[in-house]
Parts: structure tokens; sequence; C-alpha cells
């Protein structure tokens, strides 16, 4: 059974919260290619940090705040809180709480791109002795998965 705080994360985590894989570059000298790496993130108005700091304190991660500012129209942003997590150990703890709930249909689509983009990365073995974690076929799906998610938040 789920504790409480968890049901309620969930909840938020599905009206507010986004999974996504950002491309990093490789900083071995040995694999010049690039590295995918999963993150789940909300981002709230500063007003609603406490909701963030508790994500912090359960998950790890980071908080970060950008300050209000003006948009070329006149409108001025309103104070934001943002959580960030990246890195597979600490996604996948997200992940099986999440995996305990019913999804709507545009998150479980995400989700399942995202739980195989973990799966994957979870295989990562060392090919030959050029230092390389992933086979080049293993790191083309992971492209694949990260454009196929970014498809999915693209508004239609």
């Amino acid at each position: 059974m789920l504790k409480q705080e968890y049901i309620e994360f969930i909840g938020f985590f599905l009206g507010e919260g986004c999974l996504s894989i950002h491309k990093a570059s490789n900083r071995s000298k040995n694999d010049p290619r690039p590295c995918y790496q999963p993150v789940i993130q909300i981002s709230l108005r500063d007003d609603d940090r406490k909701i963030l700091e508790w994500c912090h304190s359960e998950f790890g991660g980071h908080i970060y705040s950008f300050h209000p500012r003006q948009m070329k129209n006149g409108y001025i942003n309103k104070p934001v809180c943002v959580w960030r997590l990246v890195g597979l150990q600490n996604c996948k703890k997200v992940i099986a709480i999440l995996n305990q709930s019913l999804l709507p249909a545009k998150k479980k689509n995400e989700f399942k791109l995202f739980q195989e983009f973990l799966e994957l990365k979870s295989r990562g073995k060392r090919h030959g002795f050029q230092g390389r974690w992933y086979s080049d076929e293993e790191l083309n799906r992971q492209q694949e998965i990260k454009n196929s998610l970014s498809s999915l938040k693209l508004f239609t």
C-alpha cells in the first residue's frame, strides 16, 4: 500500500510533472558520441515551493528559482521554482511509485517511452576497448525515444 504522501505526489505529478530526456555531450575522451540523460521535472509558482521541497527531500535532485521577468509582449512572469531530478537510479525510484497508478492516455504514452529508455540505460555495458557503454544501435534507439517523447509534448 502506498503512503498517503506518494498518492498525493502521483496526482500532483500527473497534473504538473514532466518526463523528458536531455542530450548532453559525452565527457569521455574515448567516446565523443552524445549522452542521453533521463529527467523528471515539476515547475510551479514560487509560492508553492514547499511541494517541491518535499520532492527534493524524498527523491533528491535540485530546486532552481527563477525571478520574474518581463516578456516581449509586456507580460511579467511570476517567480517560478523548478524541481529537477536527473539520473538513472533517481528516476527509477520515482517511476516505481508512478507505476502503481492509473495513468491518463497521454501520460501513459510518455511513461511507456520513458520506462523503455530507463531499461535501455540500465543494460549499458562496455563495448570493446574504446570505453563505450552503448553500442551504436543502443545509442540510436535512445535518440529515437528522446525524439518520440518530445513529439508527444507538441500541441496539435
